[in-house]
């Protein structure tokens, strides 16, 4: 099922490849240019993000050159590696049908189509840490110790893809502990039953550790957390709540009602592994509601282990419903049935996405204009970075990430621009979303404006000619 899902969205990107999905692909795409270029991460890229997807990111650029649809083939191949390894970790706590209906109640939420198109850090990171609760559940299985090291290190590399998974770790390593004391008293001592926990712990800790040492972000911390902290006190992002952003989809809400009753089912028939997946869901729930602000991508940290949750109630009633006389001469067995609805559902909400962020042609003609002076081109300065991964040029380091909270947590300024300005002297300059007042009297005196419409305005520097 994993597999189709792969294969339909990859196919139909390819006919249908959209400029951009999200304004935030064009900081992880660049940032990926820029290390390419011999810059490091956040000694001379801003970053506020953990490091390991700009790398992979970096690793595809350097086999194949700078590619949208490769790059965007990464997320989606991370989006399948979470549908397998969900049905796996269904199988081990539930049942093969829980499995199978988890895998389509995954692929429905809201926003799990768009997300696994998209070039953002999010669903890669949960990706990982379902990955690393499906390493915990066969560890449970079999009780070997590489299984609970590789669960940890998993779950390290999830919060150094995107740091919001850090808020399952504490509901992880809880549940890991009462597992082991609800064995019968006599099987351990005290300590030996937090062995496992503070194994996991261990694997977890070295590796966030070990990578952010490597990649110069143990050394950066201001980046990785100041504008996020800003943001979090700022009167214009009180309103954006985890109730906000999920409360106009009846589908996350229904799942997230079904969760108590899916605990108690799975308790009662001597399931414990789902317990994790509601630990899960309560420290999302907790962590989602006390930030500011969330943004939809966000809002998957509750509702994929709410679908984990749901998917054994769902069987339940699919066994109940198999047992009528239509269902039981129906076409199509249960399984194939769900893999025609996994390639509907992911080609109908594929293509509707896919259809809204095409090319249009102001950004057509912006993207012909800047390949007229390429080849002449070091920098293309823009707030918008996406135009110049596309254009195969890189920005200069200061504007990987000029994104909104940067500006407003006051960690990018005007007079920072112009200096950066005055400094590389950037052949091309490309204004999208940003009113840089400070940059008028240089506009003016050095470049003159090729093309101007709805979108953006493109400057050329006025010694280059096309």
């Amino acid at each position: 099922m994993a597999l189709v899902y792969f294969l339909a969205l990859a196919a139909l990107s390819w006919f249908k490849e959209p400029f951009q999905i999200d304004g935030d692909e064009g900081f992880n795409l660049i940032k990926a240019l820029l290390l390419n270029g011999d810059f490091a991460l956040y000694r001379d890229i801003w970053s506020d993000q953990p490091p390991l997807f700009s790398y992979i990111l970096l690793g595809v650029i350097k086999l194949f050159g700078p590619d949208t649809y490769l790059s965007r083939l990464v997320t989606l191949a991370m989006a399948t590696t979470l549908l397998w390894s969900a049905w796996i970790f269904l199988r081990l706590a539930a049942d093969r049908i829980a499995a199978n209906i988890g895998v389509i109640l995954l692929v429905l939420l809201p926003n799990y189509v768009k997300l696994s198109l998209s070039i953002l850090i999010g669903l890669p990171a949960l990706a990982l840490a379902i990955l690393a609760l499906t390493a915990l559940a066969v560890w449970h299985q079999r009780r070997q110790t590489g299984w609970i090291v590789a669960s940890g290190m998993l779950f390290g590399l999830s919060i150094c893809t995107k740091a919001f998974t850090l808020a399952l770790a504490p509901a992880i390593g809880c549940v890991l502990i009462a597992l082991e004391f609800r064995s019968p008293p006599s099987s351990s001592s005290f300590w030996r039953r937090l062995l496992p926990a503070t194994l996991w712990s261990l694997a977890l800790g070295l590796t966030v550790l070990a990578i952010l040492a490597l990649t110069g972000g143990l050394f950066h911390l201001d980046q990785l957390v100041g504008s996020h902290a800003f943001a979090r006190k700022m009167i214009e992002t009180q309103a954006s709540t985890f109730f906000e952003a999920i409360k106009g989809g009846p589908f996350a809400l229904l799942l997230l009602a079904l969760a108590p009753i899916s605990v108690y089912i799975a308790w009662r028939q001597g399931k414990p592994l789902l317990v994790y997946p509601a630990a899960c869901l309560v420290m999302a729930c907790i962590s989602l509601q006390a930030h500011r602000p969330v943004w939809f991508h966000l809002t998957l940290l509750a509702t994929v282990p709410a679908a984990l949750l749901a998917a054994p109630v769902f069987g339940q009633i699919w066994q109940r419903l198999r047992r009528l006389p239509l269902l039981q001469t129906a076409p199509f067995g249960s399984f194939a049935a769900l893999v025609v609805l996994m390639a509907a559902v992911a080609l109908i909400a594929g293509n509707r996405i896919l259809d809204r962020k095409g090319f249009s042609p102001d950004q057509s003609a912006l993207l012909s204009e800047i390949a007229k002076y390429k080849h002449q081109a070091n920098w293309l300065m823009t707030d918008r970075p996406i135009y110049a991964f596309r254009a195969g040029l890189p920005v200069p380091p200061l504007l990987a990430v000029s994104s909104w909270k940067r500006l407003a947590s006051g960690q990018l300024s005007d007079a920072s621009v112009q200096e950066m300005m005055e400094r590389t002297s950037p052949e091309l300059v490309l204004l999208v979303r940003w009113r840089w007042e400070a940059l008028d009297g240089i506009l003016d005196s050095r470049y003159r404006l090729v093309v101007s419409n709805e979108t953006g305005r493109l400057y050329v520097r006025s010694d280059l000619v096309p």
